[in-house]
């Protein structure tokens, strides 16, 4: 970049054509406003909607990446400033993708003999990488003529081009950018191409003649976006990139401003930086800063370099500040210096919109027309909150609508903090949602990214949606499917998918799979008759469909629980729950026979018959004295296990048996009155937990009663310890400190 705006400079040419995009020419004069910081992209869709690629009719993308110090950015820069007319010459995006397909690779020079190659030169230059002798050769020779700099880079490129292989892609996009070589000729008679060195034995030698196809310009995009760092990286495996992308761009910034020695003085700075760092993990002296930029300048005298550079400084800060073997000690040191070099954050793009042209997508300008609409304030990054009332207020719930979509995008733009989760089941008997938000250009990056999908915010998530569904096989994600449409503000898509949806809910057998669609169902609906006074009809349907499904099988899945016996026990009491609430759709008396066939079988697993056995009490199937006569003789018949788990689910289910009725609280202390002292300390976790489901004031009624059994005071019974508020606060303590670790250390 540096010896071409010399060169640029020295020729003064009338016109300069680049390889870059050729339908994407319109971008130039904004690539090279000074409200563009890189890294930034040219960002390139393709909607095949017309199956010009294939009969999937998919939807493409790519990115043109533009980094301070890419050759083909200075050179816009430089047109831009000196008002020289500028052109992308290469083969369009799109036209590649209709006349080779989306599945065929380019043949790359880093395989096959190609890494021979690199691995030859690396060896043959005394350096350990190719990357580390292009540095050595190229990038820290600024101070070199610039013919013989050029030449240089024109013999390495053809040396490359003779041991790749044929590649057709290649043939054609050369062909195509010699056409329009020829086509500009015609205007300007001092001419610059700019492209890359593997190329230009293509550009100018003449080659077969080759037939472009044809596709609709319509159905392309191209905007600006801006990029990260770390996606221009080659370590992260952009081919056409080189390692180390922050390092050199601040390395350029010290060139470009004349200094005497641009190389040094950002080793210098990152070698700071580092230090600052390393000295919140152990002490780093100034003496070791010192001798990381010595062994850095010492080392790049011995290679023979005419400065130091990014190996040299990796290199110092490892000799100066890495203490211990390097090959047993975490070097944290060299992973912060790395990710400093690499670059911590992205481009901008700060051009006001003119409206002559589009340089973002229309669901950016949507983007940001909602966010003025609901008084988002965009003009700061500081994170903000917001509360809705999305029942009670019309413009929350559309608010909220927004917020859902942008998350559902994966924007990084929202969150939401508290407040009713329905499509994953937590705070549902909440009824505000906390949000919040912040303003950054990686959410509308984003957008960017996803603009192939549609011009608006909404339109993206319908597009999405619509992929979305068509992979949903079960009842229980085409629930979860309804429910995340509607919280979006799509409820009307309900009609689109609700053929499919009925197929789906009729053809799965799978028991926990239809509780969970008549779960999110019957939230949808409660929902539903909130906001707009009436059940939609369709979902009562399939409603009544996914009920009936699972009630005739409850005998069989009871039989054989497994491990999902908890689960067979949530989905029979949200089956009991939901038939009171939606008596038209859910037939209880169908459950009941049901449930009472389960209970009478012996096959029904203790936990799941306790279930049942309540059930039927609550809904006068068997009376109070059948059922406490039931629970005295399970409990003195069965062993310890099956006790513990027919008690989980006797108290999940129907807990008020234990204050109404003496002779059952007896028959519990009886049971566990047989247990030897160790089974008892085995199940005691397991009846801990079910006990958890009574109300301290509950709890307290049950001492009271157990105490009456053994005629001592209750007060024996509560315990001699006491806490302070202390107490209990070190307790949070130590308990957050040991979920944390339990989380490190992939325990929960």
């Amino acid at each position: 970049a540096y010896h071409l705006i010399k060169v640029i400079d020295k020729y003064a040419p009338d016109c300069i054509l680049i390889e870059g995009p050729s339908d994407a020419d319109h971008l130039i004069k904004y690539l090279g406003n000074d409200g563009v910081v890189p890294p930034v992209c040219i960002y390139s869709s393709f909607d095949d909607r017309n199956a010009a690629v294939s009969d999937d009719k998919e939807k493409y993308r790519a990115y043109y990446p533009f980094l301070a110090y890419s050759p083909e950015y200075a050179a816009v820069k430089e047109a831009v400033r000196k008002n020289i007319p500028t052109h992308f010459i290469d083969m369009p995006y799109a036209m590649q993708l209709v006349k080779f397909g989306a599945k065929e690779r380019m043949h790359k020079f880093t395989e096959d003999n190609g890494a021979e190659y690199y691995a030859r030169t690396a060896e043959k230059s005394g350096c350990r990488s190719f990357a580390e002798f292009w540095e050595r050769g190229f990038e820290t020779a600024f101070a070199a003529d610039t013919r013989d700099f050029v030449k240089s880079v024109y013999m390495l490129g053809k040396y490359m081009r003779q041991l790749s292989p044929s590649d057709d892609r290649n043939d054609c996009r050369e062909a195509f950018m010699r056409r329009e070589i020829e086509g500009y000729k015609k205007s300007y008679s001092r001419i610059i191409v700019i492209a890359g060195a593997y190329h230009i034995d293509g550009l100018t030698e003449k080659g077969k003649k080759i037939t472009f196809p044809r596709y609709h310009k319509a159905d392309c995009g191209h905007y600006l976006m801006p990029y990260s760092f770390a996606e221009t990286d080659s370590r992260s495996g952009y081919g056409a990139g080189i390692p180390f992308p922050g390092f050199y761009s601040a390395v350029w910034k010290r060139l470009i401003t004349n200094s005497p020695a641009p190389f040094e003085e950002t080793a210098e700075d990152f070698i700071i930086k580092t230090a600052r760092y390393a000295r919140t993990k152990q002490p780093v002296a100034l003496p070791d800063e010192t001798e990381a930029l010595y062994m850095a300048n010492s080392l790049a005298a011995l290679r023979g370099k005419p400065s130091l550079g990014a190996f040299e400084l990796i290199d110092g800060v490892r000799s100066a500040f890495v203490k211990g073997d390097i090959n047993t000690t975490a070097a944290f040191e060299l992973d912060f210096l790395f990710r400093l070099m690499t670059g911590l954050g992205a481009g901008e793009i700060n051009i006001p919109d003119d409206g002559t042209e589009q340089i973002i997508p229309p669901c950016v300008a949507d983007f940001r027309a909602i966010c003025k609409k609901f008084r988002i304030n965009t003009g700061t990054i500081v994170r903000q909150k917001t509360t809705l009332d999305v029942i009670k207020n019309p413009l929350h719930f559309e608010k909220s609508c927004f917020f859902h979509r942008m998350e559902f995008l994966q924007t990084g733009f929202c969150k939401l903090e508290s407040g009713p989760d329905y499509a994953n089941d937590t705070d549902t008997s909440l009824i505000r949602e906390v949000w919040s938000y912040r303003f950054s250009t990686a959410a509308e990056s984003k957008l960017i990214d996803l603009s192939v999908y549609g011009g608006s915010v909404s339109a993206i998530c319908r597009s999405l949606l619509t992929e979305r569904f068509a992979d949903i096989k079960s009842a229980g994600d085409t629930g979860k499917f309804m429910l995340s449409t509607y919280v979006m503000g799509f409820s009307e898509m309900t009609s689109q998918f609700i053929s499919d949806a009925f197929d789906i809910v009729r053809s799965d057998t799978d028991f926990l799979s239809q509780c969970l669609f008549m779960s999110f169902a019957a939230r949808l609906l409660t929902l539903q008759k909130l906001s707009e006074g009436k059940y939609s009809q369709p979902l009562c349907e399939l409603l009544k469909i996914s009920f009936q499904t699972a009630a005739y099988r409850i005998t069989e899945v009871c039989q054989s629980a497994g491990s999902s016996e908890n689960g067979i026990c949530s989905g029979i009491r949200m089956m009991y729950s939901i038939s009171g609430t939606f008596p038209n759709e859910c037939d209880r008396h169908l459950l009941l026979q049901q449930v009472s066939e389960a209970s009478d079988s012996t096959q029904t697993t203790p936990q799941i018959y306790g279930v049942c056995l309540a059930i039927c009490a609550k809904a006068k199937v068997i009376s109070e004295n059948e059922y406490c006569d039931n629970i005295k003789s399970y409990l003195l018949s069965a062993d310890g296990d099956g006790c513990a788990g027919f008690i989980e689910g006797i108290i999940s289910t129907g807990r008020d048996v234990i204050f109404t009725s003496s002779a059952v609280l007896q028959s519990i202390d009886n049971a566990f009155s047989r247990m030897d002292r160790e089974h008892f300390m085995a199940v005691l976790p397991r009846l801990r937990r079910s006990f958890t489901a009574f109300l301290p004031a509950e709890t307290a009624r049950i001492s009271r009663s157990i105490a009456e059994l053994y005629g001592v005071s209750d007060n024996k019974l509560h315990g001699s310890i006491s806490f302070t508020a202390e107490d209990i606060i070190r307790c949070g303590e130590c308990d957050r400190k040991i979920r944390d670790n339990m989380k490190k250390w992939g325990l929960m």
